[in-house]
């Protein structure tokens, strides 16, 4: 299927984020009046939309005769300062290059860090630039060029890769508009002696170019690690601060979260059984496109040619999505959830406590046995860096709804998250409850982690996977196949132990795959395999 798309989370259709388009086309055109010039920040939580609306604003500049639209994307890239300036170089000369129709002559560089051969193919493309004779290109040639051939310890031209886009606008009569997605990344750019050695703080050599010296050319920034984006430009004492006006991206309101739900379901040619499957579905996303996306996607694929998602189907999507081994969302908000901790890692365990329901002050002190005043400290903390919000007069809750119901079924002893939206047959529905309560971490119920199995749960980072099986005594016998399989699937994903666990609708015995009686045609259970009730001893 074609719903978990990669790119910006909308991909081609926009849904109520108009408003922001056009306020930032607005700041766009402010580019030709400098005294009326402003720099935006546009702010939400990861795949809540940023990335479609700067690509959509790109898209309608695309046939703008003399304004350049330039997104820098500064996610994963920042380690390497030379690296970040060559792409950032090369970014402004292709959108030049593009503008004013000499592309088709010249051809345009390709992205330095996904091109393996990048120095090899720059000096054709290179000669080819320098034909037309633009002092500002050959400025920028230079650069890239001292940037792929200076040794450690030379001073480099950082300074060069930041006016070239003023320079280029000067002397070919155009505007940039220079976006930089996820800004808050470019800080380890600041943590490295070459860029100190070359330019000093960074963050005041750009604000003094961009504020002071740049007449042509514009600056938004985005990002989604809140707490230190609007740090790096709302403190006081940061180069930034007074100069970016904020907006702010959350999620779709209820109609419009509808609109795409119905959207993407029609563009595959499924539909929900019910209405009451879309309010779920509303209810449990709150607006936030890319769980939207996720959830269908993994519910589709449950419903497949059947082509009518039901309940079961849903409760499926939730569990691959968000806690399968394998799940984009789990990986998603585990990073995230890791954000907020990296931010300020002794709310950790607060954090943890808050998702198991609206709670106070006093009721998080009394959960983890902390003085009211160390809990304060850690609320208030929390509250600075946008992670939780305080309502009702000293009740928290997150600021993330969704982030909230993925940390209490993943983190929390509560797993508030298995009730609702348990899957599986009935006997593994039982047996992931079982597990559950007696205080395992987190039990995957999905078909990307099930495997030769049906259940896998872990606990301290240890994995262990399960078959489940109903009985009237406690005896099973597998082929030789079946069990094979089995061992096979725990050594190759480097499981802790293969169990086997029978039921007989009044107690679950765990049998460790080791334990099994070879016999002339497989491997069974008898009465005389060792085993264990309580399902923390396999840990």
């Amino acid at each position: 299927m074609s719903l978990s798309i990669a790119g910006p989370v909308f991909g081609d259709a926009l849904f109520d984020r108009e408003e922001e388009v056009e306020d930032i086309c607005k700041c766009v055109e402010t580019v030709k009046t400098p005294q009326k010039r402003c720099f935006y920040t546009l702010q939400g939580v990861r795949k809540i939309g940023k990335t479609s609306i700067i690509h959509e604003v790109k898209r309608r500049y695309a046939a703008h005769p003399d304004i350049c639209v330039v997104i820098i994307d500064c996610y994963d890239r920042c380690d390497d300062a030379d690296l970040f300036h060559i792409y950032w170089a090369t970014s402004v000369m292709n959108e030049f290059l593009t503008k004013k129709g000499y592309a088709k002559q010249t051809g345009t560089f390709s992205d330095p860090k996904k091109e393996p051969k990048f120095s090899e193919t720059f000096p054709e493309i290179a000669g080819k630039i320098r034909s037309l004779g633009i002092e500002a290109l050959e400025s920028g040639l230079l650069a890239v060029e001292w940037l792929l051939q200076l040794p450690e310890g030379k001073r480099r031209p950082y300074g060069g890769v930041t006016g070239l886009a003023e320079d280029l606008a000067d002397e070919g009569d155009v505007y940039f508009q220079m976006i930089f997605d996820e800004f808050q990344e470019t800080a380890l750019l600041r943590e490295q002696e070459k860029v100190r050695n070359a330019i000093g703080d960074i963050f005041r050599f750009w604000r003094s170019q961009w504020v002071n010296i740049h007449r042509r050319v514009n600056y938004i920034v985005t990002g989604s690690r809140l707490a230190q984006l609007r740090y790096i430009l709302e403190n006081p004492r940061q180069a930034f601060f007074g100069h970016f006006s904020l907006i702010g991206i959350v999620g779709l309101v209820r109609p419009e979260a509808k609109r795409m739900i119905e959207t993407l379901l029609s563009e595959e040619g499924y539909i929900l059984q019910s209405k009451e499957l879309l309010d779920q579905l509303l209810d449990l996303t709150d607006g936030q496109p890319y769980c939207i996306r996720e959830v269908l996607d993994a519910a589709c694929r449950r419903a497949g040619r059947r082509r009518v998602v039901k309940p079961e189907d849903i409760k499926w999507g939730i569990q691959d999505s968000f806690f399968g081994e394998h799940g984009r969302l789990r990986i998603h908000f585990e990073e995230y959830f890791q954000d907020c901790v990296e931010t300020y890692p002794p709310g950790r365990e607060v954090l943890i406590s808050i998702s198991q329901k609206n709670r106070t002050a006093e009721e998080i002190a009394e959960d983890l046995r902390i003085p009211i005043s160390g809990i304060n400290h850690h609320l208030e903390r929390l509250e600075r860096f946008y992670i939780i919000r305080n309502v009702n007069i000293n009740r928290y809750i997150y600021a993330d709804k969704v982030l909230e119901f993925w940390v209490c079924g993943a983190k929390s002893p509560c797993k508030r998250v298995a009730g609702p939206y348990l899957v599986g047959t009935e006997v593994e529905r039982q047996l992931a409850s079982f597990l559950l309560e007696h205080g395992i971490d987190l039990v995957y119920q999905s078909f990307q982690s099930r495997g030769a199995f049906d259940l896998l749960m872990e606990f301290d980072h240890t994995s262990i996977a399960i078959q489940v099986k109903k009985v009237k005594r406690f005896y099973y016998h597998f082929k030789r196949a079946s069990y094979n399989r089995m061992v096979d699937y725990v050594e190759k994903f480097g499981r802790r132990w293969g169990v086997v666990c029978l039921y007989n609708d009044e107690e679950f015995r765990f049998y460790k795959l080791q334990n099994l009686n070879q016999t002339k045609h497989g491997y069974s259970i008898t009465k005389k395999t060792p085993y264990t009730k309580n399902p923390l001893a396999l840990l």
